[in-house]
C-alpha cells in the first residue's frame, strides 16, 4: 500500500500556512483600514475637553459632532456644518473648509479648519497656524463678536487628535482568520499525535 502519510502532513501544513497568510493579511487591513469614521478629541489641558466622531469623504469631513466640556465652548452639544465656507459664512465670522487630512497627520487639520453649530451659536476648531496647536474660538450669544472686521478671538488653545475608527466587518474577518488557523493548527497535531501512536 502507498504512504500517504507524508502527502497528509504535506498538506496539512500548507492548509496551515495559508491559514497563517491569511491572519496576517486580515490584521493588515485592520490597521492599515482607512475608514470613513474618526474619533476626534480636543483638550486645552484644562476644564476645555471635547471628544466626538466626523465621518470623512474624499478627505472632508461631511457630518459629525463634538461634545465639549468647560467654559470655552459654551454649548455641551456641536453638529458639524457639513458644507464648507470658503467666505465668512452665517453670521460673517467665520471661514471654514471641513478639511481633514488622512491618514491622520499632525496638523490634520487647516487654519480653516471646522465649524460647529448649536443653534445659532457657532464653534471653530482650527489649526492655530505654528506648532501643533489648535485653537478653539466661539460666537455665541454670551460672546458675541461686535462686527465681522475685529480679528479672531481665540477662547482657548490646546491639543487635538483625530484617529480612524476600524469597520466592524474588519475585525469579523480577523476573528475568521484566527479560528482557521487555530482549527488548523489543531488538526496538524492532532494528525501528528495519530501517526506517532500508529508507528
Amino acid at each position: 500500500m502507498k504512504n500517504t502519510k507524508p502527502m497528509k502532513n504535506t498538506m496539512e501544513t500548507k492548509i496551515i500556512t495559508s491559514g497563517m497568510g491569511l491572519a496576517l493579511a486580515l490584521m493588515t487591513c485592520v490597521s492599515t483600514a482607512r475608514a470613513e469614521l474618526y474619533n476626534i478629541t480636543f483638550t486645552d489641558g484644562g476644564a476645555n475637553v471635547g471628544s466626538g466622531q466626523l465621518t470623512v469623504s474624499g478627505g472632508v469631513a461631511t457630518g459629525g459632532y463634538l461634545n465639549m466640556t468647560g467654559a470655552a465652548a459654551v454649548d455641551n452639544s456641536w453638529v458639524l456644518s457639513p458644507t464648507p465656507s470658503p467666505t465668512p459664512g452665517f453670521d460673517g465670522y467665520f471661514t471654514w473648509d471641513n478639511v481633514v487630512m488622512t491618514p491622520p497627520s499632525n496638523p490634520f487639520l487647516t487654519v480653516n479648519g471646522l465649524l460647529f453649530t448649536s443653534g445659532s451659536d457657532e464653534l471653530n476648531l482650527c489649526y492655530s497656524g505654528s506648532g501643533i496647536s489648535y485653537d478653539l474660538t466661539a460666537i455665541t450669544n454670551t460672546n458675541p463678536r461686535p462686527n465681522p472686521d475685529v480679528n479672531y478671538i481665540v477662547l482657548t488653545s490646546g491639543d487635538a487628535t483625530v484617529t480612524p475608527v476600524p469597520e466592524p466587518i474588519n475585525y469579523a474577518l480577523l476573528a475568521f482568520g484566527l479560528i482557521f488557523l487555530v482549527g488548523s493548527a489543531g488538526r496538524f497535531y492532532l494528525g501528528r499525535r495519530r501517526a506517532v501512536t500508529a508507528s
